[in-house]
């Protein structure tokens, strides 16, 4: 596929607007645009095409102000935010925010706040994303945020490597003001990333009794780090043994109730980043070869995902090359997903190889991805991604952008 046709096709497709226009904009087809918004099928329309006209008309000049008066004043703040990126606009997405907060005042409704970060994040961006979170957080309301989400602007800052700067200060702020008990379990979260990234500090300390959320993450990490030093021997032995076992029950339909233990799991989960981050392939391999003593946790996938955490494709799809999600056992009593896990961990492969500039090989874990999908035209199967791919191999998009243009999809697990 060649990118001026995947864009084409989306119009046609109803499926297109400001994004896809910054797209074409940023690709080199401009010119293309007014014929491809008539193309746009009327019941398909969200913004009609004169109004879609004006507002990307208004992104392009850089003016915050005739964007919000374009935009009818936040009517279409979230509509925005990519295209801005996109456009190499992220320095007015601050003041867009700072204006819409006061207009609309702080309320636990407000989205603009987390969209517009996190999508600055998954572009990697983060002095503005940071001042959006912490203008914010100046409100006194908390940030409401979904787990899943905030969980992603963590793996972002550790996929761009900013765990000594953007995580701190995620570390600060208050997402999630009705979970009031995740405020300390931020700190051992930063904790954890530092010891899994390498960076100096003080150790975990022993705590015994009731232990905060997080601790047995941190306290796994650190005795994953220190394993193979015999001078913290004893201070290792004390840390494991210090890790209190958590049980939680998960009800599931038709079946009945499933326990998973925090230990093991937490330490050969922690075993596996950091033989990940110190590109221990053997070791790595030996681990994805063990068998999981929790139903819930496949060895395999624990280490694919740490893998491409750390931005090493190559090594992730020789582990998925020998661990086919499609021959592993099916769990009594869940539905069959293998082949499911199959397509989303290629095309997950497929995104990262693109990142990292290897285009041949992005194509190849997508045409396994669309082969195993079942679709009758591979050429047809994953259109956006395929567009994408276009893009980043005729050197159209900045391979930067991939991330926000496919978002929580680009992780397996977030």
């Amino acid at each position: 596929m060649r990118y001026e046709d995947g864009l084409a096709a989306r119009f046609k497709r109803g499926a297109a607007g400001l994004t896809t226009m910054a797209l074409a904009h940023i690709g080199g087809f401009s010119d293309r645009i007014p014929a491809w918004l008539q193309s746009l099928p009327e019941k398909d329309r969200k913004i009609e095409p004169a109004t879609l006209n004006r507002i990307f008309d208004a992104l392009l000049t850089g003016n915050a102000a005739s964007i919000e008066a374009a935009s009818q004043d936040g009517r279409y703040a979230l509509d925005i935010v990519d295209p801005l990126i996109l456009l190499g606009r992220s320095e007015l997405l601050p003041s867009l925010h700072d204006n819409d907060l006061r207009r609309l005042g702080a309320n636990p409704e407000f989205d603009f706040t987390v969209n517009a970060a996190l999508a600055l994040a998954a572009a990697d961006e983060w002095d503005p994303a940071l001042r959006i979170l912490q203008r914010a957080a100046q409100t006194g309301i908390g940030i409401p945020i979904y787990r899943a989400h905030e969980r992603l602007f963590w793996k972002y800052a550790y996929l761009y490597g900013r765990v000594d700067t953007a995580m701190p200060v995620l570390a600060e702020l208050p997402f999630s003001p009705t979970l009031g008990h995740l405020v300390a379990y931020r700190k051992w979260q930063l904790k954890t990333y530092q010891i899994r990234a390498g960076l100096g500090g003080e150790r975990v300390p022993l705590i015994e009794g009731k232990q905060p959320m997080g601790y047995d993450e941190a306290a796994a990490m650190q005795v994953a780090a220190l394993a193979d030093d015999p001078a913290a021997a004893d201070y290792v032995h004390a840390l494991r043994a210090a890790v209190n076992p958590r049980t939680m029950e998960i009800f599931v339909v038709d079946r009945a109730k499933i326990s998973s233990t925090n230990v093991p799991q937490v330490f050969s989960t922690a075993e596996a980043q950091i033989a990940a981050h110190r590109k221990d392939y053997k070791r790595a391999a030996s681990l994805a070869r063990m068998k999981s003593q929790d139903i819930l946790v496949n060895p395999p996938d624990v280490i694919i995902d740490a893998l491409l955490d750390e931005r090493d494709w190559r090594a992730a799809a020789a582990i998925a090359e020998e661990h086919d999600p499609r021959k592993a056992p099916l769990i009594e009593g869940f539905a069959d997903t293998r082949e499911r896990e199959y397509v989303t961990l290629y095309q997950n492969l497929a995104v990262a190889a693109a990142r990292e500039g290897d285009d041949a090989a992005a194509a190849g874990f997508l045409r396994k991805a669309q082969a195993v999908a079942g679709h009758a035209s591979a050429a047809d199967a994953f259109p956006w991604l395929d567009t994408l791919l276009a893009g980043v191999a005729e050197n159209r998009l900045p391979r930067r952008y991939l991330h926000l243009l496919i978002f929580m999809s680009a992780f397996r697990s977030a």
